[in-house]
């Protein structure tokens, strides 16, 4: 689900630009897909119920709906990434497609000008594995989505986007209904990290999260979303470029715990 982000891609924001995984180039020809699609006539709504939320046992129902309704989306996002203890405050733009079952594109097209390190960035999700083309630095990064999805609940969050009610079996759920915000955390364990979600709009989308782990803090903030939207299947292809350094099989982090 989302969406929203440490992603994969903000996550190797503060990795060097080597690793001491063996490397691979790529034997295939350069190139990302074109970023098109049709989402201009997308509607900006979901059909599902405007019925008032007011617990838990509500916003499961809700979610449900949602599941039903949503077969893919674009947005335009707006993310900020705090890092208290070092005083650091990294805020990055782009652009995300989404079709499900877990396919996913995001472009990072606006890092800030003082970013540590200002890179531009492409995440692709093509239903197996994860793709993150750190275009600094001439690398690409793959590792298997099932990974992904363990290390990092943002991008789980993102890859969730047409299934809430799995979200809401996963973790411990509260709901304020006077502000339609979503706590979750992890079942049956101390807390790694807290993930809130805020519901906007006619349809009580998830359209603003927040991820919290220790000292860091990552917003998130969707704009301009069309829903279901018809969306070409190249931008869910990703060829590396040849010249690339491609590490394979990339062991990431889990936030807050060891690699998986």
């Amino acid at each position: 689900m989302m969406g929203h982000i440490v992603c994969l891609a903000l996550a190797l924001v503060a990795a060097p630009p080597s690793f001491a995984a063996a490397k691979k180039k790529a034997a295939a020809a350069s190139g990302i897909a074109a970023s098109t699609s049709t989402a201009v006539a997308a509607p900006s709504s979901l059909d599902v119920s405007t019925a008032p939320l007011r617990t838990v046992d509500e916003l499961k129902a809700h979610f449900l709906q949602i599941d039903g309704a949503l077969r893919g989306m674009t947005a335009r996002f707006v993310q900020t990434v705090r890092i208290s203890q070092a005083g650091l405050t990294y805020r990055v733009e782009g652009t995300v497609h989404y079709q499900k079952p877990d396919k996913l594109r995001m472009d990072m097209t606006s890092p800030e000008r003082d970013a540590t390190p200002p890179e531009r960035q492409t995440v692709v999700a093509d239903g197996k594995s994860v793709w993150v083309h750190r275009k600094t630095y001439n690398q690409v990064i793959e590792t298997k989505l099932d990974a992904m999805r363990r290390s990092d609940p943002l991008i789980g969050n993102l890859l969730d986007l047409g299934n809430y009610s799995r979200l809401t079996e996963r973790y411990d759920v509260s709901f304020d209904s006077g502000t339609l915000g979503v706590t979750l955390r992890p079942k049956g364990e101390v807390p790694r990290f807290t993930l809130r979600l805020w519901l906007k709009g006619t349809s009580r989308f998830p359209s603003e999260t927040q991820l919290a782990i220790e000292a860091m803090q990552v917003q998130t903030v969707f704009e301009d979303i069309r829903f279901n939207p018809e969306l070409d299947p190249a931008l869910f292809t990703f060829v590396a470029p040849a010249d690339a350094e491609v590490y394979r099989d990339f062991k990431i982090p889990a936030i807050g715990g060891e690699p998986q």
